[in-house]
């Protein structure tokens, strides 16, 4: 029972993972696809985002002016 409990857990960690990379990749397309930004500026919101997921999590149910929002928020910390 213990080598199913063991291989359990590994396939949980693997669609973790699988699931990550999928929200880190849609993550990076909304944030990047923001208009009226700097490039530079983005990666950093996109990189800040990722580190803090349940950050990156809200943004991308957010409507598309309370994104912008955020970004000039976090834009405003960056100063």
């Amino acid at each position: 029972m213990a080598k199913v409990d063991g291989l359990s857990n590994q396939v949980g960690k693997l669609t973790e993972a699988f699931v990550d990379d999928a929200f880190v990749e849609k993550l990076y397309s909304e944030v990047l696809g923001m208009e009226g930004f700097d490039m530079a500026f983005l990666e950093k919101a996109f990189d800040y985002l990722v580190a803090h997921q349940l950050e990156g999590k809200k943004f991308m149910v957010r409507r598309l002016e309370m994104r912008k929002e955020w970004l000039q928020t976090f834009a405003s910390t960056l100063d």
